[in-house]
């Protein structure tokens, strides 16, 4: 099974106008405006600079950074990873999984993780996930933290299958999926919410770590295309948006 097979693929790259709902449109993806952004006050330095523009809402006043939305971005690409994360809690994980002795390089990385999710289907086993690596706390190596859906898998049974390496597995307690999904992607949403890890230089160096994304899944994870599930979730947390959403070129 190719890489392309086993991991979900996630919308490419967009514009913030991606996200506009005007009188005459759609306002499905409006939502990933008004999530959790703050409105930008005067001097604000927390927008993102790929654009140059913002969005204002002509109805409520309220404007917001426009976005280039790319992992690489300091400003997009922790926030959506933290819509992903958010996501993955929402689809309810039964298990958190944890590997030890990850290689480094992500390429390797990648490998072995597809493979091992591979072997375990063809055993029977039922084997979604959600899924980063990210450095050991003591520097001692790399280790993949995950949520995952389906079968439970014996730890020992994992253990052979993971090459004789130490996994852990753990099963998810009710309404802790987002303690669960918040660990795997730590390296880089913490940056959103101030909780260090070096700040920007741990974000960039968990893009390092994890192929240039903030994470990744199994096609059959979330069940549905994941901007669904992002626009379902937002519906769920504020309602439908509203007002009339336009693009403003920002003042040099």
């Amino acid at each position: 099974m190719s890489r392309r097979d086993e991991e979900g693929r996630e919308p490419g790259p967009s514009s913030s106008l991606d996200y506009i709902r005007d009188t005459e449109g759609d306002p499905r993806r409006a939502l990933a405006i008004v999530e959790s952004l703050n409105p930008i006050s005067e001097g604000d330095s927390e927008r993102c600079e790929r654009v140059n523009f913002d969005l204002l809402n002509l109805d409520t006043g309220l404007r917001v950074s426009g976005r280039c939305d790319v992992y690489r971005c300091g400003y997009c690409g922790p926030r959506k990873t933290l819509r992903y994360q958010q996501a993955a809690a929402s689809v309810n994980p039964a298990r958190r999984v944890g590997l030890s002795l990850v290689p480094e390089r992500f390429t390797h990385a990648r490998k072995q993780l597809n493979d091992l999710a591979i072997r375990l289907r063809k055993k029977g086993y039922e084997w979604e996930w959600f899924w980063a690596i990210e450095r050991n706390p003591e520097g001692t190596g790399y280790h993949l933290g995950a949520v995952q859906k389906g079968s439970y898998v014996p730890q020992r049974e994992l253990e052979r299958m993971w090459g004789g390496r130490i996994p852990y597995i753990d099963a998810v307690k009710d309404g802790r999926g987002g303690g669960a999904t918040a660990y795997v992607t730590k390296g880089a949403t913490h940056y959103v919410t101030k909780g260090g890890l070096g700040g920007p230089e741990g974000y960039y160096e968990h893009l390092r770590l994890n192929g240039g994304r903030g994470a990744h899944w199994s096609r059959g994870y979330f069940g549905q295309p994941v901007t669904d599930v992002v626009h379902a979730m937002r519906v769920e947390q504020f309602g439908e948006p509203e007002g009339q959403w336009v693009k403003v070129v920002r003042d040099l």
